[in-house]
C-alpha cells in the first residue's frame, strides 16, 4: 500500500472517529440538559405544592377515596387484613369531584399535565430527580412522565400501596431500585394527606412476572407499605422488578 493512500485511509478514519466522539458528547450533553431539566421541573412543583400548603384556609383532607359515608364506597375494596383499598385507575372525574363527595375541596398541583400526590426520596441509589414525583394515578400516559400510585390506600396510609414507575435504564425514575437492599431507607412525603414525610425501611426486593400482582394484596397487619414496581431484565418487559417498605 502506497503512503498516499495509507494516509487517505488515516484521513477517513480520523473523520469517522471525530463525527463517533461528536455524537456521543452530543448525546450525552442532551441528556444532563434533559436530566436537569427535569430536576428543576420536578422540585419546581413540589416547591409549589408546599407552598400551597402553607396558605391560609388551604385544607389538607385527602380528595379521592377518603369517603364520608356518601355513597361512593363501592369502588373501594377491602383484604382480608381489614385496610381499605382504592384500584385508583377506576376512579373518575366525577368521584373525585368534592361535590360528590362531599369532602372539602382540594387544590392539588398539577405535574405536567398529571396531579400529583406526593413524592419519594431514595438517598442509597441517587434517584433522579432527587425528589421524585409521585403521581396520583398510574396509567400509561401518566408514566412517561412520573412514577404513579397503580394501587392501594394511598401515600402513607395504612395498607400497601403500589407505586409503579417506568425503567428507563438511564439512571431516571425507577431505573435503579433493582440495586436496593434490605435495611435501605427510603423517605415518602404526601402533599394532600397531612403532609407527612415517612420513613419506610425496605424489607423484600425480588423480580416476578409481570402478571404476578399477589404482593399488592398481601396484609399489612395494620402497617403502612409502599411497593415500588419497575420493568427489569431485557426490553421486552415481560418481568418487574418489585420493592417493599415497611414504614418504622
Amino acid at each position: 500500500m502506497s503512503e498516499k493512500k495509507f494516509s487517505k485511509i488515516l484521513i477517513i478514519i480520523s473523520i469517522i472517529v471525530a463525527i463517533v466522539i461528536v455524537a456521543l458528547l452530543g448525546y450525552w450533553g442532551y441528556d444532563v440538559y434533559r436530566k436537569n431539566a427535569e430536576r428543576r421541573e420536578a422540585g419546581d412543583a413540589i416547591n409549589e405544592a408546599e407552598n400551597n400548603i402553607r396558605r391560609p384556609g388551604y385544607s389538607s383532607v385527602q380528595g379521592p377515596g377518603n369517603n364520608t359515608g356518601n355513597g361512593n364506597s363501592n369502588r373501594n375494596t377491602t383484604n382480608n387484613n381489614g385496610s381499605t383499598f382504592i384500584d385508583v385507575n377506576t376512579l373518575t372525574e366525577e368521584t373525585q369531584d368534592p361535590s360528590t363527595t362531599g369532602e372539602p375541596e382540594v387544590r392539588k398541583q398539577n405535574y405536567k399535565g398529571y396531579a400529583l400526590a406526593g413524592y419519594i426520596e431514595i438517598p442509597s441509589i441517587k434517584l433522579s430527580p432527587e425528589k421524585m414525583p409521585i403521581l396520583e394515578r398510574f396509567n400509561s400516559g401518566s408514566s412517561e412522565v412520573a412514577p404513579g400510585i397503580n394501587y392501594g390506600p394511598g401515600l402513607n396510609k395504612v395498607g400497601n400501596t403500589v407505586v409503579f414507575g417506568h425503567n428507563y435504564r438511564n439512571g431516571t425514575h425507577f431505573s435503579n431500585i433493582e440495586n436496593l437492599k434490605q435495611n435501605d431507607v427510603i423517605y415518602v412525603t404526601d402533599l394532600y394527606n397531612g403532609h407527612q414525610r415517612v420513613k419506610y425501611t425496605v424489607y423484600n426486593v425480588f423480580q416476578t412476572a409481570a402478571n404476578d400482582f399477589d404482593y399488592a394484596s398481601e396484609g399489612t397487619n395494620g402497617a403502612r407499605v409502599i411497593s415500588l414496581s419497575t420493568c427489569y431484565g431485557d426490553d421486552n418487559n415481560e418481568d418487574r422488578t418489585v420493592v417493599q417498605a415497611r414504614a418504622e
